[in-house]
């Protein structure tokens, strides 16, 4: 009787432990209250210059278009923010509670598929790093960060976070100038 009371004791430690490996996620920020009343327009762009080849150019244009999509959506979703994306920062009219929020490739690296599924452990895995501003009324920006995150599963994944982390940003900038007023 012992040992089953200590074999499934241990069974529910090993669950208990395996269950909650991986769980420290980053902590979100809470929609403001009043998303609603804030206008949020995206401007990505590739980071691209001419030296880069044709392929790799290419490449961060699908990036560029996933992540300004996915940015509107989350902003529209998940922030409770009015959002849209312009394709020039002269598209932008600043007034309150209007705010440009642009988007810039800094460093990106498809990496291999191939490694992926053969290897795993990380090997092949991509990377996405991006700066971003955020502009309200003025000429300098209210918030200026970069984030960076890597992927083992696919691009797509590097996109998410990198927008996820970016609304965090946002969202808590916003929440700090609207206690200012």
């Amino acid at each position: 009787m012992k040992r089953r009371a200590m074999v499934g004791i241990g069974i529910a430690l090993s669950l208990a432990v395996f269950a909650g490996a991986g769980c420290v996620s980053h902590q979100r920020e809470r929609p403001l209250p009043d998303a609603g009343r804030h206008t949020v327009y995206v401007l990505a762009e590739t980071g691209a210059d001419a030296s880069m080849p044709r392929n790799r150019v290419r490449q961060r244009e699908q990036v560029r278009r996933q992540l300004e999509r996915d940015m509107v959506n989350l902003l529209r979703k998940r922030g409770r923010y009015q959002a849209s994306a312009v394709s020039s920062r002269d598209a932008f009219t600043p007034g309150p509670n209007t705010w440009l929020l642009h988007v810039r490739i800094a460093r990106y690296h498809a990496g291999s598929k191939i490694a992926r599924a053969a290897v795993g452990y990380g090997a092949g895995a991509a990377s996405l790093d991006t700066v971003y501003d955020l502009y309200g009324e003025g000429a300098e920006p209210v918030l200026s960060n970069t984030q960076g995150v890597g992927s083992s599963r696919d691009w797509y994944q590097c996109v998410r976070r990198v927008n996820e982390r970016t609304l965090d940003d946002v969202t808590r900038t916003l929440r700090e100038l609207s206690g200012r007023r």
